[in-house]
């Protein structure tokens, strides 16, 4: 599979069984599991002018004749057109031929469509040049293999107008970029210019979209994209360093430098601007960054709208010099005017009106609060942080997967994704916290318990997916879409 993945051939290898089968043997030719068998040496001998003497251990590796470039033509390349018609030595010959052949290829064979149809997007996450392989002996085979896949799309019947974000993955699942420009935007503010090789151009997004970036050993962290949506070939990030946070923006702020590599997932949306006549923008902080694509699109759609933008001082909000040009935008720093009121929200029109607020959880529960008379769906909040959750008691409870009908239990010591995970269901996370949305699952029964911060009221009212990072059942018993 490796081969196949580096090779970009994995997808013209799994259309079909036929393809699937001529794919195999091609890649049991090139490297087989068996590589050979150890001899010990009965008489003084020579080989290929190599004195071997009597009792000296050998390694006889027999595999190396389906390398033979008197029998195979460019043997050292993989090619799944191959016509040859003699056979490679992957599963030994004569009396020593394996009898677990017939079984070993119809088990890969299958392995391969289901990997193929369970996994969309499949590919390496570490290049096949730096993979490592277990020691030479009679078996072959790496370490490990390190790869991803796209979450599959949830399938949803949903027509509630308030949706706020895009549950399908992007095409590509990571990508490599560089970082064509990094320059400091604010007081612990920097914003990053990330570009394709070759000025290819990115994935398209949609205002509120965000990547996720790979932090080494830290894992993954989210950032919402910024600026124009139509910079085809350019995505730009505004990173805040956060002290107090678990690493992963003092690592970018520190150890990212300008023509560095990063890997990118993404991008997804779980923001979505939705189509209105009227915009109302709140932002504190950082939480800017989806803001302006938003302020981008509303004058483009030539909308009414207005953005209230928060901060402590003008030297630590960033883009603050170019929004504070725009006249629909008031900037607002705590330094200069105390603090705003955000009770004044609250005498808005609702009428037709739409509201997207981002910031600190304090920020979006003052708003939350001040929006309480307004229609479900008016408001539309992104967290970049996770929800106190120290006051909720976590209970034991049973989920089902219903497509193999398995039932599993829950302690309260566990999340349901790390039960669901532990039992091979293989669900992609990133944030582990319910604010990233990459983890989102769909319910078919029962009353989940939402603790997260990506579902709308609406959405959670509806109960037809959850995030099981952080969310818990109800009602006992939850029914799942999963194997």
């Amino acid at each position: 599979m490796s081969h196949l993945l580096a090779n970009g051939m994995w997808r013209e290898a799994t259309q079909d069984d036929d393809t699937c089968k001529i794919a195999l043997e091609e890649l049991l030719r090139f490297e087989s599991a068996i590589t050979g068998m150890r001899r010990v040496a009965t008489t003084d001998t020579f080989i290929a002018g190599q004195p071997i003497r009597a009792g000296a251990p050998l390694f006889v590796a027999y595999n190396s004749g389906s390398r033979d470039p008197t029998v195979f033509d460019e043997p050292d390349t993989i090619d799944l057109r191959r016509a040859s018609k003699l056979q490679h030595l992957a599963f030994g010959k004569g009396i020593h031929a394996c009898l677990g052949a017939p079984l070993a290829r119809l088990l890969v064979r299958l392995e391969m469509r289901v990997l193929a149809d369970r996994l969309p997007g499949l590919q390496l996450l570490t290049s096949y040049s730096k993979t490592e392989y277990i020691h030479v002996h009679e078996g072959r085979g790496l370490e490990e293999l390190h790869v991803s896949w796209e979450p599959q799309q949830l399938q949803s019947d949903r027509q509630s107008p308030v949706i706020s974000r895009n549950l399908t993955a992007s095409a590509e699942s990571e990508i490599s970029l560089h970082i064509a420009e990094k320059k400091k935007v604010a007081d612990n503010v920097v914003q990053f210019t990330l570009e394709a090789e070759k000025g290819k151009a990115l994935p398209s997004w949609e205002p509120g979209a965000h990547i996720d970036i790979s932090i080494g050993d830290l894992g993954y962290r989210q950032y919402s994209l910024c600026h124009d949506t139509q910079e085809v070939d350019r995505w730009r990030i505004g990173i805040l360093r956060d002290s107090g946070g678990l690493g992963g923006s003092q690592y970018l702020h520190e150890a990212i430098k300008e023509g560095d590599h990063i890997r990118v997932r993404g991008p997804r949306n779980h923001f979505q601007l939705q189509p209105s006549t009227r915009y109302l923008f709140v932002a504190g902080g950082i939480g800017i960054t989806p803001i302006t694509s938003m302020i981008k699109a509303a004058e483009k759609a030539q909308a009414q709208y207005k953005a209230i933008y928060l901060g402590t001082a003008r030297s630590s909000m960033a883009y603050c010099d170019e929004l504070s040009k725009n006249p629909q935008v008031t900037i607002w720093a705590k330094d200069e005017k105390g603090p705003f009121d955000v009770q004044t929200l609250a005498r808005e029109n609702s009428q037709g009106l739409k509201i997207y607020c981002c910031g600190p959880e304090r920020l979006i529960t003052a708003v939350e609060a001040a929006c309480t008379a307004f229609p479900l769906g008016t408001l539309n909040v992104e967290y970049f942080a996770a929800k106190d959750r120290s006051n909720l008691e976590d209970g034991p409870f049973q989920v089902e997967l219903a497509r193999s009908k398995r039932v599993l239990d829950v302690p309260k010591d566990q999340t349901l994704l790390q039960v669901l995970n532990a039992n091979g269901a293989g669900i992609l996370s990133t944030c582990s916290r319910g604010t990233c949305g990459t983890c989102e699952v769909s319910v078919l029964s029962g009353i989940p318990e939402h603790r997260d911060t990506v579902l709308t009221p609406s959405e959670k009212l509806e109960g037809k997916t959850m995030m099981p990072c952080v969310s818990r059942c109800a009602t006992g018993l939850l029914s799942l879409d999963l194997w």
